[in-house]
């Protein structure tokens, strides 16, 4: 791994204004790095925020506060201008191909569009596109047929290959087997992991799904509530979660084990965004809360080269299925 990041967001902030004109702050201070060549997990429960990073971190979204850059550059706020070429090597995958994909046009016509902006010739553009359609498992013949005429599995195959027209170095899927049945999930999770060793890419997987980031990821970063609290090597996550709500999260996951196992639930509902909770965000449904947490919000820190936001990390000890404190 490079120790220069290839991108980086620091102290990113995303805020939504509602239609009765309230703010949602969806992302709160987020400082994030991905390095070259490494695939980084972004997990969480639905609505903490981490697809709106994801989109924040590609310039769909517009930042309220912070900054983010790739390769040195500042990444600006998409509009109708044509986008600069040094952020063309950074690319989204959307969470659901179908409202992503155009049903009225030829999937061929929707994969040349960027080749074609950049002045690429038609015939070499429709050739690309044609040899990263085989590339993502599909047919040259796919180039000539409409959205509809394609399984959801394949729809994402077509996203990603639409992605990598430009050749990226960055790409950030959000969510790209949620919508999918479990042997496409892992079809295409795969096909990614591949893409991203064959072509040199670095890549966020932004899911909710554990499992899949354990097996695919070099490191998990955990999201609650727009803000991060804990990132560490994948293996380091899972075989010792310093977070309470990491642990959680762990222990949530189901385990076919033939023993009737059954997943332990989180207490309590997410909280609304609108309204955070006062000192640390988790502290409602945390286990381990003390009097302190209700007050006081713990920062991220650094130990041992892991990063983690509790008060009572240096204290609190997570091991096996209990929590020592």
């Amino acid at each position: 791994m490079s120790e220069q990041p290839i991108l980086n967001l620091e102290d990113v902030s995303v805020t939504y204004k509602r239609a009765d004109r309230s703010k949602v702050t969806a992302v709160s201070g987020v400082n994030l790095t991905l390095n070259k060549g490494e695939i980084l997990g972004l997990v969480g429960e639905s609505g903490c925020g981490k697809s709106t990073l994801g989109k924040a971190a590609v310039g769909i979204l517009p930042t309220s506060g912070g900054e983010i850059t790739f390769n040195g550059t500042k990444v600006e706020p998409l509009n109708r201008s044509m986008r600069s070429r040094e952020l063309l090597k950074l690319q989204l995958i959307f969470q659901d191909p179908y409202s992503s994909l155009n049903p009225r046009r030829k999937i061929g016509d929707q994969l040349i569009d960027g080749l074609l902006n950049y002045g690429v010739d038609e015939d070499e553009a429709r050739e690309s596109s044609a040899h990263l359609l085989e590339r993502v498992g599909l047919s040259r013949s796919s180039l000539t047929k409409y959205t509809h005429q394609f399984s959801g599995g394949q729809r994402q195959r077509i996203a990603i290959a639409r992605a990598l027209t430009l050749q990226p170095e960055v790409i950030i899927a959000d969510e790209p087997i949620s919508a999918l049945d479990a042997s496409a999930q892992a079809q295409v999770a795969n096909l990614l992991v591949e893409l991203v060793g064959e072509l040199g890419m670095s890549m966020i997987f932004i899911s909710h799904d554990l499992s899949v980031v354990r097996q695919i990821s070099d490191r998990t970063a955990v999201m609650y509530l727009g803000k991060l609290i804990e990132i560490a090597p994948t293996r380091e996550i899972w075989d010792s979660p310093r977070h309470p709500y990491t642990k959680a999260l762990i222990q949530a996951i189901p385990k076919p084990d033939g023993k009737g196992f059954l997943p332990l639930e989180l207490p309590g509902d997410v909280p609304d965004p609108r309204l955070p909770p006062s000192g640390c965000r988790f502290h409602p449904r945390c286990p381990v809360a003390v009097a302190e947490c209700s007050v006081r919000e713990p920062q991220m820190a650094q130990t041992d080269g892991r990063w983690s936001s509790c008060l009572l990390n240096n204290e609190l000890r997570i091991e096996g299925s209990a929590h020592v404190v």
